[in-house]
């Protein structure tokens, strides 16, 4: 049954993967479990618990991020339009929402 809220799929780019998902946090995480979390040197029991960070594999990110918040990485600033860039020149970073770039900017650029 559609439930009103269709979203637009788009491509995966986690190495080059090519699938085509929808943006919805559940959705994408269940891509990333189905098709690329065995590449990351972390057993799926341990996910939600690592403090070990792993390098987004997106194509040009190397986010460095807990395996838990890879999907809404993925999810918030790869496929969702909604996402901000740091405003900071020379600052490539690209976060999710306003409250996680009031937080990049006061951690990583303090000065400004």
């Amino acid at each position: 049954m559609p439930s009103g809220l269709e979203t637009a799929l788009h491509t995966c780019k986690w190495q080059g993967c090519g699938l085509r998902i929808d943006a919805t946090p559940k959705s994408v995480k269940t891509h990333m479990r189905e098709h690329h979390f065995a590449d990351i040197p972390i057993p799926i029991q341990e996910w939600e618990t690592s403090k070990v960070r792993v390098a987004c594999q997106w194509a040009e990110c190397k986010a460095l991020l807990y395996a838990r918040s890879i999907p809404k990485h993925v999810t918030g600033v790869h496929l969702s339009s909604s996402a901000v860039r740091c405003p900071v020149e020379g600052c490539d970073e690209a976060l999710s929402r306003g409250d996680a770039l009031k937080r990049h900017v006061k951690q990583k650029h303090p000065e400004k």
